[in-house]
């Protein structure tokens, strides 16, 4: 049977869910720039043909996706971990999202404020691609929980659910060889999106920093033909306006040399609305902020007005996969990350509409091979030692023109730590519903905003200084998980939205129209 389609354009562009009924007819909801056709579906890009559609056998694929295929269908997870699906059964239906307020939305479910979900949280980041936690918990009268899938594609056959692991182990024994299986991955991947046979033009850009990871990424991308990168000019590293020089990431001066043209995000005080895309994905249960990588929002805003799809390739990971001395956790097969940074544009990217494509995750299961290629004789030129040893994207750079002192001198980040929405109008919303729901007055809220900027600032100046620091409990007033709050309050506002532009949408599901290129009415 074809997957019968309903195009819903007040949703994220690159948002859908899927419904299966008992008969197995699979019906989906979608925003308006998902890849339509007979037997598959897709917001994504991958290493091989567009027109066939064999994602869900591709072993570099980024986004998510549906195959139907020899009479299974398959929901098809990138190959990263900073995106995922959500599953559940409600009764005889079965129910598949690539968004959590999308499917909290239709179901009615909604978060526990009582559980603990530190460990839903994290994912696969931390984990790894086989020993994450599926199970995600939620309240609904039928409905005891739902599972988030990583890095696997969920097979349904039948009525009966499985699950398929992602990638494979490849023999790499030099940096010719490695740079030469990326540059051919990355080129089979750019020909993807640019096909013609694309309803939606697809522009690829780059990240780029002044550190190791992202412009190393730059430079590979410069090869293949991408030309466009964004940059910031400041980090957010601790205390910016006494240290000036640490603050300063701006990637300009690199860009010129590879030949890229650059555009600057704007900080995170000039963020919109759409913050609530970010703090939908933000839980930091007991550690005393949220952490979003907010200075994206002007990058999706962008595209927007651009009216294309965005594929933006960042660095996250490069810090394991490129070091010389990998985190001794991180060397297996699983892609275990030391952190949890790309997670937070989740929900943002489907919105604003861009696949995300971190590129060290690519091979990143071959770990060993390439840390034994980092510490190997022919890479001694490019070894600097200390902390921040990473000879792969050094000898990339140094290669491609760029010289050594002009990057990876300090280690940057570019993640807003915070407690609370930084745009006025949700900040607002957020008050009014911790005085009508949580019953806190006014000076209540001043005191646990002063209470966690002041636990925040302190826990960050001594992880500078190489210690750990607790943010413990409220000193004045109720205990209060100001942070973890935020993101309860975030994701059902953000579900309650979406529920209400499915409602008109959900009895009425259409037929594929006969051309898969009709646009979004």
């Amino acid at each position: 049977m074809s997957i019968r389609y309903t195009c819903v354009p007040a949703l994220p562009k690159l948002s859908w869910l899927a419904k299966i009924d008992a008969d197995g007819q699979l019906v989906v909801f979608h925003g308006r720039a998902v890849e339509c056709h007979a037997d598959w579906m897709v917001e994504g890009v991958w290493d091989s043909d567009f027109s066939d559609g064999m994602f869900h056998r591709s072993e570099h694929f980024f986004g998510s996706g549906i195959r139907q295929w020899e009479d299974r269908i398959y929901f098809v997870c990138a190959s990263t971990t900073q995106d995922r699906l959500l599953l559940c059964r409600d009764g005889d239906t079965t129910l598949v999202s690539n968004s959590l307020p999308l499917l909290l939305g239709h179901t009615g479910a909604r978060l526990d404020p009582d559980h603990p979900y530190v460990d839903e949280a994290i994912g696969a980041t931390t984990t790894g691609v086989r020993n994450y936690k599926r199970d995600f918990r939620i309240i609904h009268p039928r409905i005891t929980s739902f599972q988030q899938v990583f890095y696997e594609n969920i097979i349904y056959d039948h009525g009966k659910i499985s699950f398929e692991a992602r990638g494979k182990q490849h023999r790499i024994s030099s940096y010719e060889g490695y740079l030469a299986m990326l540059t051919d991955i990355l080129s089979r991947v750019r020909a993807n999106y640019e096909d013609s046979k694309r309803r939606f033009a697809m522009k690829g850009l780059g990240t780029i920093s002044a550190g190791y990871d992202s412009p190393a990424i730059c430079a590979l991308l410069r090869k293949i033909g991408i030309t466009r990168c964004y940059t910031s000019r400041r980090s957010n590293s601790i205390l910016p306006d006494f240290f000036r020089k640490r603050a300063i990431d701006d990637g300009t001066p690199i860009a010129n040399i590879l030949g890229l043209s650059v555009e600057y995000l704007l900080p995170p005080a000039e963020v919109s609305a759409d913050e609530i895309y970010f703090l939908a994905v933000a839980c930091r249960q007991n550690q005393g902020s949220l952490t979003c990588e907010l200075i994206y929002d002007s990058l999706g805003r962008q595209l927007e007005q651009e009216e294309t799809v965005g594929v933006v390739f960042n660095g996250n990971h490069g810090d394991s996969v490129w070091e010389a001395h990998p985190p001794a956790k991180a060397m297996t097969d699983q892609v275990i990350r030391g952190d949890q940074t790309g997670m937070s544009l989740m929900e943002t990217r489907l919105k604003h509409g861009y696949v995300n494509i971190a590129l060290p995750c690519i091979l990143a299961s071959n770990i060993c091979e390439i840390a034994m290629i980092s510490r190997s004789a022919e890479m001694a030129p490019w070894r600097i030692g200390g902390s921040y040893d990473r000879p792969i994207p050094r000898r990339i750079l140094e290669t491609s023109g760029v010289p050594r002192g002009m990057f990876a001198t300090k280690k940057r980040a570019m993640v807003s730590f915070y407690s609370c929405p930084k745009n006025q109008e949700l900040r607002k919303r957020f008050f009014n519903h911790l005085r009508l729901d949580r019953g806190l007055g006014r000076g209540e809220i001043v005191v646990h905003r002063i209470q966690g900027s002041v636990s925040r600032f302190w826990s960050r100046v001594i992880q500078i200084c190489g210690g750990f620091r607790d943010p413990g409990k409220t000193i004045v007033g109720r205990n209060l998980d100001f942070p973890f709050s935020t993101w309860v309050w975030a994701t059902h506002t953000l579900s309650a939205e979406m529920a209400s532009h499915l409602q008109p949408h959900a009895s009425q599901p259409v037929s594929l129209p006969s051309s898969p290129t009709q646009p979004c009415p």
